[in-house]
């Protein structure tokens, strides 16, 4: 995971004073919500912003994730937190 490369123990954010979700914890969110795929980024260092952004334009004009959907009846989101 990004963190595990960057990020020697738990930070937090000064202005909220609250850890950041783990790899862990976010994999299994994405499991959850059934995403296409989760991946991890950094704002500060930039690092994995490209594949984020790969990875939701692939989700969002694949095929077979418009045709589910539109026989489902449910919408295409796409959440970048």
């Amino acid at each position: 995971m990004l963190r595990d490369r960057y990020s020697p123990g738990v930070a937090t954010s000064s202005s909220s004073n609250k850890t950041p979700v783990s790899g862990v914890e976010g994999a299994e969110m994405a499991r959850s919500i059934k995403a296409h795929r989760y991946a991890e980024c950094s704002a500060k260092t930039r690092d994995g912003i490209d594949d984020v952004f790969h990875s939701a334009a692939k989700a969002a004009l694949s095929p077979s994730r418009q045709k589910r959907n539109r026989s489902g009846g449910g919408h295409r989101i796409c959440v970048a937190l």
